[in-house]
């Protein structure tokens, strides 16, 4: 059971560092012009930019949205395969912290606080994740 228990939390961190790398990926081809700009005179942005015309241009959920609920997993998965030692209360509390900030990110553009445009979207795929951990964690402590 113990080594088990290690593979699925080495499992956690591992899943968790891939998304990260999706959601990244996502950001870096389709969202971030200044770093293709900045890079445009180098050969790895020359292989972006070749990369980003081969794939065209995916949905705006995914270009817009899919990257910060990507992170928020990524984030909620390496916090829960880290801190194995910890009571559930408190790894509830840790892995909260990305997504309540892109919550609290997308409630303070909606009230012009922050730059940027709110979208509700957003505001569900941050707190999504958070929420079907906490609930699965509750059923699995539960059998």
């Amino acid at each position: 059971m113990q080594l088990y228990c290690y593979d699925m939390n080495k499992f956690k961190v591992i899943l968790g560092l891939l998304i990260l790398c999706v959601g990244g990926t996502i950001y870096i081809l389709y969202r971030s012009h200044t770093l293709l700009y900045q890079l445009s005179n180098t050969v790895m942005g020359d292989y972006l930019v070749s990369i980003r015309q081969a794939m065209g241009r995916p949905s705006d959920v995914i270009v817009y949205n899919l990257p910060g609920c990507l992170w928020s997993i990524a984030y909620i998965l390496i916090i829960d395969g880290l801190f194995v030692n910890l009571s559930f209360r408190t790894i509830a509390l840790v892995s909260c912290v990305i997504p309540m900030a892109g919550v609290l990110s997308e409630l303070l553009q909606a009230l012009h606080i922050l730059p940027g445009h709110y979208d509700s979207v957003d505001l569900i795929l941050y707190l999504l994740p958070y929420l079907l951990f906490i609930g699965m964690r509750k059923i699995c402590q539960t059998r």
